[in-house]
């Protein structure tokens, strides 16, 4: 078996992003296992702090490659999420896959053995993969906010506002109904072998949740005044990969 490690929801370059504290553990985990798996988010193109989309894709990648360095043999999935479905990072994670062999991205998700990652926004509501495909879609171009809704996100941050969509929209029971309900709408995963899911997005942490002999599992997110935790699992050594497309 594999030594695995599953994180997403960093939300690098934002301002909301703690995930300064967790940098030095990531690479400490990177450092001891086989495989590591980006659940999304990793980066937040939306909220991004830096002065142009190019530079917070070029630091991206940098980060990413700096990540892979810390342990050669260790390989990386990225699920991409909705703050880092952009066209350019595409691009740029294209040729990270050739230029490093154990490197391989999956725009929607990537279900090994009984094991299924994926980003976790098919958890606001009821929704197909063709639903999907069309919010994704529309979060890619990433159009930046105005500066002053930085300074009213970290007042709601204060004030642990955004806490609200987890107590009423992402309670763990409805969000694992949810995810179940898209899974068996998709035409393209071995929806009967499935046991285990990792996901994120929620920013809610899940730990074995169990429903319809399905596993949930979510490690949060390094939000300021939210909790986060690298997860640590088992694949099998050799795994018969399906990215959906």
């Amino acid at each position: 078996m594999e030594r695995c490690a599953f994180a997403s929801d960093l939300h690098h370059f934002s301002r909301r992003s703690d995930q300064e504290r967790f940098e030095a553990a990531l690479r400490e985990t990177v450092s001891t296992i086989d495989r590591l798996v980006l659940g999304g988010d990793i980066f937040d193109f939306k909220w991004s702090t830096l002065a142009t989309h190019h530079a917070t894709v070029a630091a991206a990648i940098d980060w990413l490659r700096e990540l892979a360095a810390v342990n050669p043999s260790c390989a990386i999935d990225y699920v991409l999420g909705n703050h880092d479905f952009d066209p350019l990072l595409m691009e740029g994670l294209r040729e990270l896959a050739v230029e490093r062999s154990g490197f391989a991205w999956h725009p929607y998700l990537w279900q090994v053995a009984d094991c299924l990652f994926l980003h976790g926004d098919v958890a606001d509501r009821r929704m197909c993969h063709t639903k999907l495909e069309r919010k994704r879609n529309a979060w890619s171009s990433h159009k930046r906010p105005h500066p002053l809704r930085h300074d009213l996100y970290d007042w709601a941050l204060r004030l642990r506002l955004h806490k609200v969509p987890g107590w009423l929209i992402h309670r763990p029971r409805l969000v694992a109904r949810r995810v179940l309900y898209y899974l068996d709408q998709h035409p393209e995963i071995d929806r009967a072998r499935i046991r285990r899911v990792y996901f994120g997005h929620t920013h809610v942490e899940i730990d074995g949740l169990e429903m319809e002999g399905v596993r949930f599992f979510n490690g949060g997110a390094p939000i300021r005044n939210n909790s986060f935790r690298i997860m640590r699992l088992e694949l099998p050594r050799e795994p018969g990969r399906m990215a959906a497309e």
